[in-house]
């Protein structure tokens, strides 16, 4: 829902959801729910504010996990923030990070994902160079 613009719609079945894993006795909610609900939240009115706890909250959940994919997600999501609000010394930091978190697990996917990103900050940052460098690593990590 939230990928194709119904966010409003989207928050209200992922609260469902994770009432029902609290129903259930889940001790922690899944991680997967909770980058659902932080993918969502940005396209809702006064959204982005309590999008940047829930990521804040869910990495550091991540972390202490040791979560490796998980935390890529984040960091990209918290990139993505960063991006919105035009802070791309912040976004290149959480796109870099992703991206040897990735690297380091053997995530390649996440990795060209971050590398995908991270060409959007340079380009952003009216640095073409950096942003090809990232993007051909990212193509070369499909392949």
């Amino acid at each position: 829902m939230t990928v194709h613009g119904m966010a409003d719609r989207a928050v209200p079945v992922l609260d469902r959801a994770i009432a029902a894993a609290n129903k259930s006795g889940f001790e922690e909610i899944p991680l997967q729910l909770l980058i659902a609900k932080i993918r969502a939240l940005p396209g809702r009115a006064k959204g982005r504010d309590e999008a940047r706890r829930l990521l804040a909250a869910t990495l550091a959940t991540a972390q202490k996990e040791e979560i490796a994919g998980a935390r890529a997600d984040l960091l990209n999501l918290a990139g993505q923030l960063a991006m919105e609000d035009r802070d791309l010394a912040s976004a290149e930091r959480a796109f870099i990070r992703s991206g040897e978190i990735s690297k380091a697990a053997d995530l390649p996917r996440s990795e060209a994902e971050s590398m995908l990103q991270l060409s959007k900050a340079y380009l952003a940052g009216h640095e073409p160079r950096n942003a090809a460098a990232a993007i051909d690593l990212g193509i070369a990590l499909v392949q």
